[in-house]
């Protein structure tokens, strides 16, 4: 059941409740008493039928209450009152739970749409294109560019994991005094593979390696490359 639908049903028991000042909580019951002397519908063995209300307490306790014709109506009326209370509070409970149920669904729900849209601004600016605007269909072009400067990003990143752009971290790479997350190395594959591209003395192998990644991504084929040659 959807919030609305649980809110509504929920104000619909509340003014169905009775008035809780005429409720009666116990047992109606019919008994038979008898005088012990003095009375002789009593003496022939008829005695006198009677209602008891009865009402029970914690420790096997209980409280009986005889009741004239009169009270006995309305008894029955308060005793009614109490039970349609209680039906209709015990149903307002499990309308609460389930309202409590769906809220801690949807914090749950609002705090992962948060974490991914917060991730997603970071990551727009990490490649430059928080704040870009487009005059035309923005969202859809917007979308385009950015999955093609992600996949562009994983390409590069795929390059710097190479054999010959692991070769460069000795041409400029100083390791570190200490290991920081568990590593003495300081140049990340990104960083390798940026190097590698705009290297005048390199990026003759670097470019044909980056299209070799492209084809073999389109082609299904993974990103395994093949054996650098030495040289």
């Amino acid at each position: 059941m959807k919030q609305k639908d649980l809110e509504k049903t929920r104000q619909r028991l509340a003014r169905q409740l009775p008035d809780p000042t005429q409720i009666l909580r116990g047992s109606l019951l019919k008994r038979r008493i008898f005088h012990q002397r003095g009375c002789a519908r009593c003496a022939c063995g008829e005695g006198h039928r009677v209602w008891v209300l009865t009402v029970s307490y914690a420790g096997a306790r209980s409280r009986q209450i005889s009741l004239s014709a009169k009270q006995k109506s309305l008894a029955e009326r308060w005793l009614r009152n109490y039970r349609n209370l209680r039906q209709k509070l015990e149903a307002i409970c499990e309308l609460n739970q389930q309202w409590l149920a769906q809220t801690d669904q949807i914090d749950f729900l609002v705090l992962v749409l948060f974490q991914m849209e917060h991730g997603f601004r970071d990551w727009k600016s990490h490649l430059g294109l928080r704040g870009l605007v487009l005059r035309v269909a923005q969202a859809e072009r917007l979308l385009r560019l950015w999955m093609g400067f992600t996949l562009a990003y994983a390409l590069v990143l795929w390059l710097g994991q190479d054999a010959e752009a692991e070769k460069l971290r000795a041409c400029g790479e100083r390791l570190r005094a200490r290991p920081r997350h568990g590593t003495w190395r300081v140049l990340s594959v990104l960083s390798l593979a940026l190097y590698w591209l705009w290297s005048p003395e390199r990026q003759a192998l670097a470019w044909p390696r980056l299209a070799e990644i492209l084809h073999r991504v389109a082609a299904g084929q993974g990103v395994r490359l093949a054996a650098t040659a030495p040289g």
